[in-house]
């Protein structure tokens, strides 16, 4: 699949499904649907709309008196979040992650050899590996062994967002509207009970997640300092992922 502009994908799955019963829509978006609605009348019109704020899920789909919200991503990219640095830390001291540990994602993700970016001298991420590598294992050891941490993060990155008390979205699509995989939020949590992560350890992860600063600017021209307090969150091979989560457990 091509990349694509995710607020075009979205409105036409906006287009497509908004007041449509369910034999006026494509195949693929009759599979999608009947996943969402099980029980739906096959006469029934459907409403599909935007959210009014930027949220994690991109559309909102309403049979009767029932809704989900969707989080549609779409291209080849697999990177699912991005956010401030302090909020992330601010979620890792709600899961009760210990000081250690933090400081030691502060050393990662600024790669100055200090836990505040005021190093004068920036490493690559290569170089900030190899530094504080015992250290970075023994992070990734910590952040991978409370399933309950990584779904709570898996919640984070993929269907909730940064704010808690914010809609949250039931089910991941992948794709467009002619072609997608698509899972329900309960399926992917099963899949974290059921899995473990330990060949990521050469990079920073939680569990199928890759954490990592969005910019370190070792030796490169500064075009944003601010994107030194942020994280980028990934999700290596994930339409891979979901076409066997989407097979492998009921939702």
């Amino acid at each position: 699949m091509k990349p694509n502009d995710g607020f075009v994908v979205e409105d036409k799955f906006v287009e497509a499904i908004n007041d449509k019963n369910i034999s006026e829509l494509s195949d693929n978006l009759k599979h999608f649907v009947t996943f969402a609605f099980p029980t739906m009348d096959k006469n029934e019109k459907l409403k599909c709309a935007k959210p009014d704020t930027l949220i994690k899920p991109d559309i909102c789909i309403y049979q009767k008196n029932n809704f989900n919200f969707v989080s549609i991503k779409s291209g080849l990219c697999e990177q699912l979040h991005t956010e401030s640095l302090f909020t992330f830390i601010d979620f890792l001291k709600s899961q009760k992650i210990d000081k250690e540990t933090i400081e030691t994602y502060l050393l990662y993700q600024y790669g100055d050899g200090t836990t505040d970016g005021t190093g004068k001298t920036r490493m690559s991420s290569v170089e900030t590996k190899l530094k504080f590598n015992e250290r970075i294992q023994k992070m990734n050891a910590v952040f991978n062994k409370n399933k309950h941490f990584i779904k709570a993060f898996a919640d984070r990155v993929m269907f909730q967002g940064v704010n808690p008390e914010a809609d949250r979205a039931e089910i991941l699509y992948h794709g467009d509207i002619d072609y997608g995989v698509f899972i329900g939020r309960s399926q992917m949590l099963k899949h974290i009970d059921h899995r473990t992560w330990y060949y990521m350890d050469k990079c920073v992860h939680i569990g199928p997640f890759v954490v990592r600063p969005k910019a370190r600017y070792s030796n490169v021209e500064i075009k944003n300092e601010n994107s030194r307090h942020v994280i980028n969150v990934s999700y290596p091979r994930l339409i891979y992922d979901m076409q066997y989560i989407a097979k492998q457990y009921n939702n």
